[in-house]
């Protein structure tokens, strides 16, 4: 395999001396199947892309807690690899600090406006999950709080893929933030779990939340696509189906 400098682009042969530098990556960012391979980044502050090697699961670089290695040509590429490296990641943290208000910002309803479902569960979410969903809208085309709202906790119709999609909090005769309606067909499902809704509009899964008795008499913390009864309870269901 031919190797160049990840920063200045340099091709290495056998007799140059090169320095590796190690990264670490996102834990949900896997590379496995590219162990030994080279893999392109995209660095967004700088606009440089720069190639780095997936060590191999037995190697000394990987022991050591690194998911890619970057390999230069001298001291000096290490150097400025690393500085726009850091560049990289402070203008990240901004970018993700940023996103953030922005996306906060946007779920404050205006006069007149409803509650968005994501609004009045945001306040009881972990940083984590906070994290998590701006770091998704970072990476999304959302141009919106509401927007994202609809891409990440509605989705497309399940039944034609449309993307004219809403919740029904305020569809009168259901009024349940908890279900999903396509404005292209019509299709109703239960955003909790995915199911279609029977005809009087309330998800079975409810049955299974009614006869649980884990959180007593307060109210269920527990989300239900992390519930194992329910998720018990869907595989049950779908090998009845089948």
């Amino acid at each position: 395999m031919q190797y160049k400098c990840a920063y200045c682009g340099k091709q290495l042969t056998e007799e140059c001396e090169v320095f590796l530098i190690g990264g670490k990556l996102k834990p949900e960012v896997d590379v496995r199947e590219e162990e030994g391979q080279m893999i392109s980044f995209s660095m967004s502050y700088s606009g440089k892309n720069i190639s780095a090697v997936v060590p191999a699961s037995n190697s000394e670089a990987k022991t050591d807690g690194f998911d890619v290695g970057f390999i230069v040509c001298s001291e000096n590429c290490a150097k400025y690899l690393r500085n726009d490296l850091q560049t990289e990641i402070i203008n990240w943290a901004q970018r993700k600090s940023e996103t953030r208000r922005r996306l906060e910002s946007s779920l404050k309803p205006r006069e007149g406006e409803a509650i968005s479902n994501l609004s009045e569960v945001w306040p009881s979410l972990s940083e984590e999950t906070k994290d998590m969903l701006t770091e998704d809208l970072l990476d999304s085309e959302a141009e919106s709080g509401k927007e994202y709202y609809r891409k990440r906790m509605i989705g497309d119709c399940p039944r034609c893929g449309s993307s004219k999609t809403r919740d029904c909090k305020d569809l009168p005769g259901i009024d349940d933030s908890t279900v999903g309606s396509c404005i292209d067909c019509g299709h109703l499902w239960c955003l909790e779990c995915g199911l279609p809704l029977p005809q009087n509009n309330i998800c079975e899964h409810w049955e299974v939340c009614d006869a649980c008795d884990d959180c007593g008499e307060q109210e269920c913390s527990i989300l239900t696509w992390e519930c194992e009864k329910i998720q018990k309870w869907l595989r049950e269901r779908n090998t009845d189906l089948d």
